[in-house]
């Protein structure tokens, strides 16, 4: 049996006059966890395919011409119509929005969603950070400055969706679900609008709306991709009413800035192809050796990303969800655990599941529980004649939760 066909995280967005900016644009997202682009170019200047070509040439962006007024809400609708099959997750952003996980990589943080239709992230609107022409460097670095977290602009979301959950775009901002799903929070938090209570604990949107005010005269210039009710286009005024605000720093996206380096720096696609490609291609046994080797180092963390990176390509591989039950485990996170375990356990119910099962009631407190499950466990090895010398010394082990 051929293995199931590779569905990645993906970005899409319609694109006009971003020349500057496209490179660092797609190389932090390939660092944030982003594996495939569609774009959809609004008539640039300087072609989106030329200014992306080796990004092209090597599959990682997929270009369309897409010329014409307000056609934003068209371009949503056909990259899920004719795309959305190729993606387990498909974020929608614009080119000056930079989406990331606070910590750690989009994917691994996908995969505590896995039941939803959608994930909304907030906004974190960047000012000017007194920049009157563009300076050298990158935007990440060149823009700290933002306003206060809880502004009512910080309220508006942008959403990564699962496409065969999804009815289409709402708006820029949202989409309508199949009946059953929906789009939450980082919080679980229901969000059936293009608004949410701002919360950036897990997940952010950085939107440099301004950039410097030569930048900021261009975006007037370009016009907007979508239209807004009451608003005919961006104004002058705004860019002075930000150089006036109250803004406060934020470094958090600085630590992608090493990397964005390197990445920048490479002739071709190549590093950027290997970063794309790594999970999507590593056998679940190397990711369960390799989480192994780090928890054993002592780095949980990085052992559970691990998992739950391999986890993102493979979710029905209930080894690996085991191996990532334990872990938790081990880590005193037993809710979590139990529902890992459970999960597994509906994929493929093995003795392996259910005495992790067990493992992890004991471990939580709830020893008769635990008591019951390797019961079942003796009982089932035992009719079907697997219960081994090894079996019986394993579920008469150590029943306080541990090996």
């Amino acid at each position: 049996m051929e293995p199931p066909r590779v569905k990645h995280l993906g970005l899409a967005g319609i694109v006009r006059d971003e020349t500057p900016f496209l490179r660092e644009w797609v190389d932090f997202h390939l660092l944030a966890g982003i594996e495939r682009f569609v774009l959809y170019d609004n008539g640039s200047r300087e072609p989106v395919a030329r200014t992306l070509a080796p990004y092209v040439e090597a599959g990682l962006v997929q270009v369309l011409d897409w010329p014409g007024p307000h056609r934003q809400m068209e371009a949503y609708r056909h990259c899920l119509a004719e795309y959305g099959g190729g993606f387990r997750w498909l974020a929608f952003l614009d080119a000056d929005e930079f989406l990331f996980a606070t910590s750690g990589d989009l994917r691994a943080l996908l995969t505590e969603f896995e039941d939803c239709g959608g994930l909304a992230a907030n906004w974190v609107l960047f000012g000017s950070s007194g920049h009157q022409s563009r300076p050298a460097g990158f935007q990440i670095e060149n823009y700290l400055l933002r306003l206060p977290l809880r502004g009512m602009v910080n309220q508006h979301v942008k959403c990564l969706v699962r496409p065969e959950r999804v009815l289409g775009p709402a708006s820029v901002h949202h989409f309508a679900y199949r009946e059953g799903f929906g789009c939450v929070s980082e919080r679980r938090w229901p969000v059936p609008g293009p608004y949410a209570p701002h919360s950036v604990e897990r997940v952010r949107v950085h939107h440099y709306y301004y950039r410097s005010r030569e930048d900021f005269e261009a975006k007037i210039a370009r016009g907007m991709a979508h239209p807004v009710v009451g608003r005919d286009g961006y104004r002058p005024e705004e860019f002075a009413t930000q150089e006036a605000a109250a803004m406060e720093e934020d470094r958090a996206a600085l630590r992608f800035l090493p990397r964005l380096r390197f990445l920048t720096r490479q002739p071709d696609a190549r590093a950027a192809l290997e970063l794309a490609e790594r999970w999507s291609t590593l056998p679940a046994h190397e990711a369960l050796g390799l989480s192994m080797g780090q928890a054993a180092k002592g780095d949980a963390a990085g052992a559970e990303e691990t998992l739950r990176l391999a986890l993102f390509h493979d979710p029905g591989n209930a080894g690996l969800r085991l191996g990532l039950a334990a872990l938790l485990r081990g880590l005193g996170r037993f809710e979590t655990a139990l529902e890992v375990a459970q999960a597994a356990l509906r994929l493929q119910s093995t003795p392996e599941g259910w005495l992790e099962l067990a493992r992890i009631e004991e471990a939580r407190g709830e020893a008769e529980t635990g008591a019951r499950v390797r019961e079942f466990l003796r009982g089932s090895l035992k009719r079907e004649g697997q219960l081994t010398p090894e079996w019986t010394l394993r579920l008469a082990g150590n029943q306080g939760g541990g090996k």
